[in-house]
């Protein structure tokens, strides 16, 4: 069965995810560590559960959810996957950081790109990428359907959307962008966000304020 555990990392408070199932092969999705604590906190959780990382995955490429992957890379020796036209989000990073004051070293670019439709496997368990762009061009969710969660990064919140405000943002894409691809989801599907607490499908379709 595929699960997930979540973490809440750095200063931005995102939640990163450690998806895995029963062969203990495992991704690590927005693994957002900036410190040695964070570090050990997530090395331990995989030591202890014996976990094998196949993978970091990014959802988008700003700055809080990408500044632990060189990191994360060293320590498992994975590629870190993410879609490519986020890629100058990467590359420029380091102004990022500077205008909202946050400490970070600059980060590698990912290994492989990941498009609308793909699918990564690991153990007995299978995401499928889903493009939501609008919070940035190259954001995607990460869907899993034998668990029935979606990993939505920042263009879905509970009660809310991404900001559309940032380089690469646009409201009305990011609207199309939900409709299309999550709300059409199981409504139970459980929606696992960048930031706060987790929802469902069917509760954002019927409550969201943004629709």
């Amino acid at each position: 069965m595929t699960e997930f555990n979540t973490f809440i990392f750095n200063a931005f408070g995102v939640n990163a995810y450690i998806v895995s199932d029963e062969t203990n092969e495992a991704v690590i999705i927005d693994g957002a560590v900036n410190s040695d604590r964070e570090m050990l906190a997530l090395k331990q959780f995989v030591d202890n559960n014996k976990l094998k990382i196949k993978y970091i995955i990014n959802t988008h490429g700003h700055l809080d959810h990408i500044c632990g992957n060189d990191r994360l890379k060293k320590e498992y020796n994975v590629p870190v996957l993410a879609n490519f036209k986020d890629n100058d989000l990467v590359a420029n990073v380091d102004r990022e950081a500077a205008m909202f004051g946050f400490r970070m070293n600059q980060q590698s670019l990912p290994d492989q790109n990941i498009v609308d439709g793909d699918e990564i496997r690991f153990g007995n368990s299978v995401l499928k990428v889903l493009e939501v762009p609008g919070h940035s061009q190259g954001s995607v969710a990460l869907y899993s359907e034998t668990g029935n969660f979606v990993v939505c990064g920042d263009a879905l919140f509970c009660g809310s959307i991404g900001r559309t405000d940032l380089p690469g943002g646009s409201h009305a894409q990011l609207i199309d962008s939900i409709r299309k691809k999550l709300f059409t989801l199981d409504r139970n599907c459980k929606a696992l966000p960048g930031h706060g607490e987790s929802t469902t499908i069917g509760y954002e379709v019927d409550t969201n304020p943004f629709f």
